[in-house]
C-alpha cells in the first residue's frame, strides 16, 4: 500500500472537496518594462479551484461466540486476528480508490466515488499502440512530459508507478547503469533509482497499476502533489456494533478523497505489453 503510506494528508470539510490550484507558468518573453511606466499586473495568476467527492471504505468484523471458543491454529483472540486481516484489507481498498477511483456524485442513493490518481490526469494522458514495448526512449519520453508541463525543475515527476513486467523490464537497462558488485551469497538485479535527462525517478512497483495484455499503465507522479482528505473526523477507525445473535461485531470504517495539485505535473501512458 504505497499511497496510503507515503502519500501526505489534508482535511475535507465537505463530502465535495475543494482545494487551490495554482500554476506559475515559465515566462515566454522578455518582459521588461519603461522607466517610469504605471504599476500594472497581467491577469491570470490567481489560484484556480479543483474538486473530488469524499468516498466511504468499510470492512466488517464478524466473530461468532463458537470461533472464540474453540481451539485454532494462531494463538491469541480470533476477534484480534479478524481485526488485523480487515485493517489490512481496509487499507487496501483505499489503496486502489486512491489510483484506481472513478468521481461519482453519489446522488440517488449511490456510493460515492473519488476520482483516483489515473483518473485525475488529462493533460499528459496519451493512449499508445496495443502491445507497446516499454523502452528507454519511452521512459525518457514519459519523463521529459513532466518537465514540458510544469513551470519549474522542483515540479517534475519523482516517482514511477508501474506492474512487475515493467519493473523487470527496466532491470534490463543497463545504459549508463552503476551496479552493486555481485558476491557468492547474493546476485543484484534490480533498479529503484533512474537518474534521466529530466532528473531522478524512484521506481516502484505496484500491485494495482492496470495491467491487462495490450492496456498495461505507466504512471509517473510527483508525489508531494497528490495527498489524502479525510473528511473530518472520519480517519481510518474501528467502531463497535451492537451484538446479533451469536455474534460479536465490529467495522473499520474511513471517508477520504484524493487532492490532485497540479495534475500537469504526472503523466500516464498506456497500452504497453504486459512484460514491457
Amino acid at each position: 500500500n504505497w499511497l496510503v503510506t507515503k502519500l501526505g494528508s489534508s482535511v475535507a470539510y465537505n463530502t465535495l472537496h475543494e482545494w487551490p490550484v495554482r500554476n506559475i507558468a515559465r515566462a515566454t518573453a522578455d518582459n521588461t518594462v519603461a522607466e517610469g511606466g504605471d504599476a500594472t499586473e497581467p491577469v491570470g495568476d490567481s489560484p484556480t479551484r479543483s474538486n473530488n467527492a469524499t468516498a466511504i471504505y468499510r470492512r466488517i468484523v464478524k466473530v461468532s461466540g463458537t470461533q472464540e471458543a474453540v481451539r485454532v491454529a494462531l494463538p491469541g483472540s480470533v476477534m484480534e486476528d479478524e481485526k488485523k486481516i480487515k485493517l489490512m484489507r481496509l487499507k487496501a481498498d483505499m489503496e486502489y480508490g486512491l489510483l484506481n477511483g472513478s468521481f461519482a456524485s453519489g446522488a440517488s442513493g449511490t456510493a460515492r466515488g473519488m476520482a483516483g490518481i489515473v483518473k485525475s490526469i488529462s493533460t499528459n494522458l496519451t493512449a499508445r499502440l496495443s502491445g507497446t514495448s516499454f523502452f528507454l526512449t519511452e521512459l525518457e519520453d514519459i519523463h521529459q512530459s513532466s518537465w514540458d508541463a510544469v513551470g519549474g525543475e522542483g515540479f517534475v515527476a519523482d516517482v514511477l508507478l508501474v506492474p512487475m513486467g515493467i519493473k523487470r523490464k527496466i532491470a534490463t537497462f543497463t545504459t549508463r547503469v552503476i551496479q552493486n558488485a555481485d558476491s557468492t551469497d547474493h546476485i543484484y538485479n534490480d533498479v529503484d533509482l533512474i537518474s534521466t535527462s529530466a532528473g531522478m525517478l524512484k521506481v516502484v512497483p505496484h500491485k494495482d497499476v492496470p495491467n491487462a495484455t495490450g492496456s498495461t499503465h505507466v504512471i509517473a507522479i510527483k508525489q508531494d502533489l497528490f495527498r489524502m482528505a479525510f473528511l473530518k473526523g472520519r480517519e481510518p477507525k474501528f467502531v463497535e456494533l451492537s451484538k446479533t445473535g451469536d455474534a460479536e461485531r465490529g467495522m473499520y470504517i474511513t471517508e477520504l478523497t484524493l487532492e490532485s495539485l497540479a495534475e500537469r505535473a504526472s503523466v500516464v501512458r498506456l497500452g504497453y505489453a504486459l512484460t514491457g
